[in-house]
């Protein structure tokens, strides 16, 4: 697949997670920082991560790849979402191309697209991550760190 083919899977991947803030209203009063023993987790479920994929055969993600996010991760759905965006942004911003491509896919699943975290995980990691991508004005990296960041703003709303 080329860059701009996966340019464009990965923008539509990432625009189907425009709605999901209006699901939970307790999200946004729930938004307190995390201990560092929760942030630590957190850090190391990327760190120490890998990609893990499923298909399911029912449901709303039936017969779609999806990323799924450990337990540790998704322990954050309802409550301190906003806190654990923060830090997988920083890590989206910052780390290997390796944990900084796990880090948005964590993110996005953990906003409710498992479908858009398995495309944002699925980015390249190699030097090809930090290079602009091929016809557009952007790195893989500010990508999927722009995509994270609309994540933290949608909760903000």
């Amino acid at each position: 697949m080329s860059n701009s083919s996966f340019a464009l899977i990965l923008a539509l991947g990432l625009g189907v997670t425009s709605g999901w803030a209006n699901e939970s209203k307790s999200l946004r009063n729930a938004q307190k920082s995390l201990t560092p023993n929760e942030e630590a987790n957190l850090r190391t479920a990327v760190y120490e991560g890998r990609i893990l994929t499923a298909m399911p055969t029912t449901g709303i993600w039936a017969f779609n790849d999806i990323l799924v996010a450990p337990k540790s991760v998704m322990a954050f759905k309802d409550q301190r979402m906003k806190a654990a965006l923060l830090v997988l942004l920083d890590i989206v911003k910052g780390g290997r191309p390796r944990d900084a491509r796990l880090a948005g896919g964590f993110a996005l699943c953990l906003t409710g697209d498992p479908v858009a975290g398995r495309i944002a995980s699925s980015a390249p990691v190699d030097e090809q991550f930090d290079a602009i991508i091929e016809g557009q004005k952007e790195t893989w990296r500010q990508r999927l760190a722009t995509q994270v960041q609309k994540l933290i703003d949608e909760i903000e709303k």
